[in-house]
């Protein structure tokens, strides 16, 4: 029977093809994503700065620890695809980094 791990996942990307709109809207909002505040969560945490170029989230996920970090990327790379569609945001180079907390803890738990 598998166990749940906790995986940390930064799902890195660019923006690509933004409107005038989006444009508007990011930079009006990005103060809020540039802050030290920006940590692992459910729901993710976007970063970014004011020349839009690229940005990243910052994912905490719960998912199968036999499927490794592959599910744990791909979760998190779903959460941010949707994400960035709702808000009508273009995208591209999408590229996940995903660490397994509970592994990652037991080592440091074996020094």
């Amino acid at each position: 029977m598998a166990t749940e791990h906790t995986y940390r996942v930064t799902v890195r990307g660019r923006f690509d093809h933004l409107d005038r709109e989006a444009r508007e809207r990011l930079l009006a909002e990005a103060g809020a994503h540039t802050s030290p505040q920006w940590r692992f969560t459910e729901n993710g945490t976007l970063r970014y700065g004011p020349d839009l170029t690229s940005f990243a989230f910052r994912y905490l996920v719960t998912a199968d620890s036999e499927e490794g970090d592959g599910l744990a990327s791909l979760l998190a790379e779903e959460r941010a695809v949707q994400t960035l569609d709702e808000a009508g945001y273009g995208y591209a180079e999408l590229r996940c980094e995903a660490t397994d907390m509970d592994v990652k803890k037991a080592g440091r738990e074996g020094r």
